[in-house]
């Protein structure tokens, strides 16, 4: 792939899934494992067989390449990066991202991951308590001696057909938060994470489940023109599983500009149907003060004075326009997306500021307009 003229580079991974981790905290010790929603143990009779002590926990090893290894140093959260002993496999970094659950709008849990320096100890905040630097991590992997062997198997075919190769490697460094698992991983993190380098992986003689890559094309090559050669490469690897990220990227963006126009367009539409029913009410408030206005200017007030007034009054009325639009604008927002979970993230507050901003200049004209007429 790398000799073809049409890619820019290709970034290679590997990944293991069926890793066990020993010794795993119980639910009741940790309240960190015992909400986190993408996790899995040891079945009993593997745990029988095997002698594997009773509190295991599904755990993930990603490889990475060396460059991008050193870029993870900005998101640890303790230790450090020791390549050589990654490289080994005498230290692994661990990866356990802190989060918070919140009800959804249908009555479930969400789960939202923190970044650095977002967890503050709330009560809805979950944070690993158990392993520090230095601690020893022991996992196992459970394979199969028959690598056709695949899918179901009953409790004979897993007493002669599977083996259990231990680990054991100490944390070197601990990062805090997800990173690195969207566009890479074949499947989502579980709640202990183990990255290292590729090499490490083989160095440690683990199995790995999925190899991965990423394509990067050149400028001058879009995904649709590359597609063929993606389905002639699928042909020649078994299980290859293809997932485009750039036409998912252009979906999500085309779906973020519509959300963002219809956003505009609500907030828009309320904020001048608001001002317009105040504007009309001023209007009308105005044309009936006329008298009052001309008295004024027989008693000896300049037309610039009674201007200023009457410019002061419109401006004032746009004020209470804008404001009362923006709570109507949000109960619009509400009533059209309510039934979408984080709709409200994708509107900007800097919309309706500009929104408000061109009305608001609008009517200073539509003032200034007025008080020429008067004159």
């Amino acid at each position: 792939m790398r000799k073809n003229k049409d890619i820019k580079s290709v970034k290679s991974y590997l990944e293991v899934n069926d890793l066990y981790l020993l010794n795993a905290p119980e639910e009741s010790e940790n309240p960190y494992v015992s909400t986190y929603m993408n996790d899995r143990i040891l079945d009993d009779c593997i745990v029988k067989q095997f002698s594997i002590s009773n509190n295991t926990r599904g755990i993930q090893f990603f490889g990475f390449s060396k460059s991008e290894l050193e870029k993870m140093k900005q998101s640890l959260s303790d230790g450090a990066i020791h390549m050589d002993k990654i490289l080994s496999g005498e230290e692994v970094l661990l990866m356990v991202p802190s989060y918070e659950v919140e009800e959804d709008g249908d009555g479930g849990m969400m789960q939202t991951f923190l970044s650095k320096g977002q967890y503050q100890g709330k009560k809805n905040q979950y944070k690993d308590q158990k392993y520090s630097v230095g601690d020893t991590l022991d996992f196992v992997q459970i394979t199969s001696k028959d690598s056709r062997l695949k899918g179901y198997i009953n409790e004979q075919q897993a007493k002669s057909n599977l083996k259990c190769t231990k680990y054991q490697v100490k944390i070197g460094g601990i990062i805090r938060q997800r990173i690195n698992w969207f566009t890479n991983s074949v499947q989502p993190p579980t709640a202990y994470t183990i990255i290292g380098l590729n090499q490490t992986i083989h160095n440690m003689k683990i199995l790995p489940t999925s190899s991965r890559i990423q394509i990067f094309l050149k400028k001058s090559t879009s995904y649709e023109q590359f597609d063929p050669q993606i389905q002639e490469y699928q042909k020649h690897l078994t299980g290859f599983d293809y997932d485009n990220h750039a036409a998912k990227m252009k979906e999500y963006r085309q779906f973020l500009m519509f959300i963002q126009a219809l956003g505009m367009t609500l907030i828009t539409l309320t904020a001048v149907v608001t001002m317009v029913i105040i504007l009309i009410e001023e209007r009308v408030y105005m044309m009936e003060k006329q008298e009052s206005y001309q008295l004024l200017h027989i008693l000896g007030m300049p037309y610039g004075k009674i201007g200023g007034v009457i410019f002061l009054q419109s401006v004032y009325s746009g004020m209470i326009g804008i404001l009362l639009s923006i709570p109507l604008s949000y109960a619009v927002i509400q009533a059209v997306f309510g039934g979408i979970t984080g709709i409200k993230e994708y509107f900007h507050l800097e919309w309706a500021i500009e929104s408000y901003a061109v009305l608001l200049l609008l009517y200073v004209i539509s003032a200034m307009l007025s008080v020429k007429k008067l004159e």
